[in-house]
């Protein structure tokens, strides 16, 4: 009878359990452990300290130490400072984001090593969580990574995503199978939706637990593109993952999960110990930039306290450097402020506050074809790049403008802002300048380019395809020519093809020229390489599959870069030389993903052959 009696207590509750189980957003989770990661140290990603500070979370942060503050796309060693400070963990992603694979080894072993020891070199420790670069490893790059100090790093895919790997794993498994390649989700990115996020985390719960590592690169309010994640939806996925630490859900770092620890919290300050306060020229100081010297106040309470203050990193209350505080002092170059109070009750745990000062504009240089522009006119036109840069622990550069009608372009409205080099094709007076992220502007610059009068080509022809679609190595059988987009990444990897016919170049012509031109729905920096490759013809978009794909032949041109919301050009000349079918491939050596319009997209962005020749006489 008592077996019985507990047999039906124990329906009863089972039955509870099950009712309340499916008004929670997952069933209760055991060893599911989520990780935050962020790539680059994009200055887009540093709001997002706060953000996972606020939930109680902490994150890893992947830095390019070659690249911090190089422009105004990357985070400044300020704003890093404070992300570490907040107690989040800062990890190496090569000194300037080299492909290890393809790198030799003393190039490799510099980006690497180097890249630590810059890391360690600001004060940040421990640093043992690395990231390959574009997701690329292999054997000869884990050992590397290994032998540079590091205990463990973070590659892209071979994690179940839903429509990507359908059979991989759920989740990473707790210590890793390698260490040396931690497996994730596919990034996030403006495709990725609040619901592929929260997927990725109760694919795991539901499946046995595991580690789910999260991976993030830019961040945007509106107009997302790319593998740029929205804000709003990443402050909405904080907000559901925070109750589920009551499933058995946790959030830890990296370097947490693969030491098994947990970062530990500021110590509080000591019982009865004062308290100080700090002011920067008089109110409350900024986590911005000051272009000017800042007058520093500090404030003990209570009054009679004893404040002491460092500028050079040690701890106030032992460091001989220490200066007790009598008066407002002056701070004219970026500094980290060290600052403590003590009394008979005690003393205050030290606190730290950075005063980021840039007090000089940025310099802009201007070339021609990569290199010094000529006295004397080009015989042909003339690519004319813009390369800005802002001093060594500087703002940072936030944008370059110029005009091509030799107007002032600080003042003038025909200015535009500058995002790739651009062709001159006639004489011109090229005129600009760079802002930083302080606010300090630099003189404009003045360049005159010469170019000779150049004959107008006798024929010309542009093109849409015949057949254009893209093939997923994830999902090898699946079709997409009817799609709108064409999409390139590496990895988990996506190829565009685009097939021609091309007809009305005259026998006999010479001089031929041929420009594909794609409308990209997505931006890439200069390090992204997007290589052009022939294929054989006869194909159809309807029957294009990854597994009857054509063969990469020889390849054609590269393009480093991309311009988000425009057409980029791919120059195809040594391809076509007269009339007849052709066809290419583009691909990526990127794992995030990029999209080109397809001919089934609006007429204004659809792919376009531009063909010139000289005709025959």
């Amino acid at each position: 009878m008592r077996k019985l009696i507990s047999l039906l207590i124990a329906v009863l509750v089972g039955g509870v359990v099950g009712l309340v189980l499916t008004a929670l957003p997952a069933t209760a989770a055991t060893n599911t452990i989520v990780s935050f990661t962020f790539d680059d140290g994009q200055a887009t990603q540093y709001p997002t300290s706060n953000a996972l500070a606020a939930h109680g979370m902490r994150g890893t942060y992947y830095i390019n130490s070659g690249l911090v503050g190089s422009d105004s796309f990357y985070m400044t060693w300020p704003q890093i400072q404070q992300v570490a400070a907040a107690g989040h963990e800062i990890g190496g992603h090569t000194l300037t984001h080299t492909d290890l694979t393809t790198a030799s080894s003393s190039t490799a072993q510099r980006e690497v090593c180097d890249d630590r020891t810059n890391l360690q070199n600001q004060g940040f420790s421990p640093v043992v969580s690395f990231a390959y670069p574009y997701a690329a490893s292999n054997s000869a790059a884990e050992q590397l990574v290994k032998s540079c100090g590091y205990s463990s790093a973070r590659t892209v895919g071979d994690i179940n995503s839903t429509t990507v790997c359908t059979g991989c794993p759920y989740a990473e498994s707790i210590p890793p199978v390698n260490p040396y390649r931690v497996r994730t989700p596919e990034p996030s990115g403006s495709t990725v939706t609040l619901a592929d996020l929260q997927r990725y985390v109760t694919n795991a719960e539901t499946h046995g637990g595991g580690w789910v590592t999260l991976v993030f690169h830019g961040f945007c309010s509106t107009g997302c593109s790319g593998d740029s994640t929205n804000t709003a939806m990443f402050n909405s996925f904080l907000d559901w993952l925070q109750p589920r630490s009551s499933l058995g859900t946790q959030v830890k770092t990296v370097g947490d999960v693969m030491s098994g620890g947990t970062t530990p919290p500021p110590p509080p300050p000591a019982p009865g110990a004062p308290t100080t306060a700090i002011s920067c020229n008089g109110s409350t100081c900024s986590t911005g930039w000051s272009r000017a010297p800042v007058s520093v106040g500090l404030q003990a309470s209570p009054a009679g306290s004893t404040t002491k203050y460092t500028t050079d990193g040690t701890d106030p209350r032992t460091s001989s450097s220490a200066t007790t505080y009598a008066s407002p002092f002056t701070v004219s170059r970026t500094t980290t402020l060290w600052y403590s109070s003590s009394n008979a009750d005690g003393v205050e745990t030290p606190k730290s506050t950075i005063i980021s000062i840039d007090s000089t504009g940025p310099t802009t240089a201007i070339s021609c074809n990569g290199g010094v522009c000529n006295s004397t006119p080009y015989s042909t036109p003339v690519s004319v790049s813009l390369v800005a840069a802002d001093e060594v622990g500087g703002s940072g550069v936030a944008s370059t403008r110029y005009t091509v009608d030799g107007s002032d372009p600080t003042t003038s409205p025909t200015a535009r802002p500058y995002t790739a080099a651009f062709p001159v094709s006639q004489t011109t007076t090229l005129r600009a300048f760079s802002t930083d992220v302080a606010g300090n502007v630099e003189p404009s610059k003045t360049q005159l380019v010469q170019v000779a009068a150049q004959p107008a080509p006798n024929g010309a022809l542009t093109l849409t395809p015949t057949d254009d679609s893209y093939t997923a190595k994830g999902n090898p059988t699946a079709t997409h020519g009817s799609e709108t987009s064409l999409n390139v990444n590496s990895g988990t990897e996506r190829r565009s093809y685009l097939q021609f016919n091309v007809a009305g170049i005259p026998a006999g012509a010479t001089g031929v020229t041929a420009t594909l031109r794609l409308y990209s729905q997505s931006g890439a920096p200069s390090t992204v390489s997007f290589p052009v490759s022939q294929v054989s013809t006869g194909w159809t978009e309807s029957f294009l599959v990854w597994n009857n794909q054509p063969a990469l032949g020889r390849t054609l041109s590269t393009r480093p870069g991309l311009t988000n919301g425009a057409y980029n050009a791919f120059d195809l000349s040594n391809l076509i030389t007269g009339d007849g079918p052709v066809a290419v491939a583009i691909t990526s050596t990127n794992s995030t993903q990029r999209f080109f319009s397809s001919k089934e997209a609006t007429a204004a962005q659809r792919p376009q052959l531009v063909l010139s020749w000289t005709n025959p006489n």
